[in-house]
């Protein structure tokens, strides 16, 4: 249950600054044809998580999608000033829902694909310690 906790709060905080973007959990709603509604957007993914004996982790994607039909090919800027702007936000906070703490490094990708004009995409892999999951070994 807790990386799901997780992947809401994130979600909700994505949402609470990013006022123009729709924001997604796992997957973006299914479309029809050539519908770019869903543009801008944050889709909040679920990565891999960890567990040993002293911490838990759980990675979060957040890939982002942009539009912007300008000819001179510049919206990949958009793509890049959201996730600088989403990686700044989380480093600010530290920690996300009152339990879920950002960890260092933090990875971001800007793929470069003049193909998929007039769309642009980025993303960031966050890892975010998360509490312990204690088990009782008498009931196992």
């Amino acid at each position: 249950m807790t990386p799901l906790m997780l992947q809401n709060e994130v979600k909700n905080e994505l949402k609470s600054f990013l006022k123009d973007f729709k924001v997604f959990e796992q997957s973006i709603p299914p479309r029809q044809g050539k519908d770019d509604s869903h543009f801008p957007y944050a889709l909040v993914q679920l990565g891999n998580g960890e567990e040993d004996e002293e911490e838990a982790t759980q990675e979060i994607i957040v890939t982002f999608g942009v539009k912007d039909i300008n000819l001179d090919y510049s919206g990949y800027i958009k793509a890049v000033n959201v996730v600088q702007e989403v990686r700044q936000h989380m480093l600010s906070k530290k920690i996300i829902g009152g339990m879920f703490e950002v960890k260092k490094p933090i990875r971001w990708v800007l793929p470069e694909n003049d193909e998929t004009y007039p769309k642009y995409f980025g993303g960031i892999l966050f890892t975010f310690s998360i509490p312990l999951v204690v088990y009782n070994n008498e009931n196992m």
